[in-house]
């Protein structure tokens, strides 16, 4: 009896061993889309038509190496919105890109995209004032194909916008 309690007690141990220690298991973002935003920069500017939003930020993308494939990746939405808030201030704009979408990428894959707010992008004076009453951030959705295209979103971090009266 004792030895059977032995052996059932090693044959239970030797599974949760082996998965506490990690083995055979990726993590998920060996085998998914990782998106994060980086190098925010925004600024408003006066013409003449009233204030407009200009700047840039980096969309970086990485499949992970152990991923099952290849993704394609599709913008969804841009919006800014108040530093760690809910809602818009300046909902869905539409940043021109460095490369074109859909993007393909493959296992392993990084890439840095360049986002830059379109020359035509003007804000009301009140989407000024809130623009400038405190930090804000970009939030993004975006959808790739690996993950059946259901939605990311993501955050930049917070940043003060430039420019202000």
């Amino acid at each position: 009896m004792l030895r059977r309690t032995l052996r059932l007690g090693l044959a239970l141990s030797v599974p949760c061993v082996l998965l506490s220690s990690g083995a055979g298991c990726g993590s998920k973002d060996s085998v998914a889309l990782s998106a994060y935003i980086s190098d925010a920069d925004l600024s408003l500017e006066q013409g003449t038509l009233g204030s407009r939003l200009a700047g840039s930020f980096v969309l970086n993308l990485e499949l992970g190496p152990e991923a099952s494939g290849s993704t394609e990746v599709s913008l969804e939405d841009f919006a800014l919105s108040p530093a760690g808030g809910v809602g818009d201030l300046v909902p869905g704009f539409a940043p021109e890109t460095s490369e074109t979408f859909p993007l393909t990428i493959a296992a392993g894959e990084k890439r840095k995209i360049t986002m830059t707010v379109p020359d035509s992008d003007t804000v009301s004076d009140s989407q000024v004032t809130s623009l400038c009453d405190g930090q804000v951030e970009i939030r993004a959705s975006l959808r790739d194909s690996l993950s059946d295209d259901s939605v990311t979103s993501l955050r930049s971090n917070a940043l003060d916008v430039s420019g202000c009266p």
